[in-house]
């Protein structure tokens, strides 16, 4: 544990801002993480949860396993898989109207 609570502070240290205004930027109370870094005891996974929501810069994998580096590569809205969300919507609206006009001439020779 002692290593994960290291990586917080960094991450604080990166931000610029000490323990006591991260606790506060993730709505949590006064010392929650300073007293589990001073104790290296375990924090809440609700503390995790709501420091990965706040910083999406900060890389997930590193903060819970110390590899890879501390600053993700991409963030949320330059991932590759979002840039192709838009086409494959796209693609798949198109085979829709394709598959919705083949229905309707399908319907229509059967009335004919």
């Amino acid at each position: 544990m002692i290593d994960f609570l290291d990586r917080i502070q960094q991450i604080a240290d990166y931000k610029g801002i000490k323990i006591t205004a991260l606790e506060r930027e993730l709505g949590a109370s006064k010392g929650v993480l300073s007293r589990a870094i001073a104790n290296h005891t375990d924090i809440q996974c609700k503390w995790l949860c709501a420091l990965v929501e706040k910083y999406p810069d900060i890389n997930t994998y590193w903060l819970l396993t110390g590899k890879d580096s501390m600053v993700s590569m991409t963030t949320p809205h330059e991932c590759p898989r979002c840039a192709d969300k838009e086409r494959i919507i796209e693609a798949l609206k198109s085979t829709i109207s394709k598959q919705e006009l083949i229905i309707d001439l399908l319907g229509a020779n059967k009335k004919g």
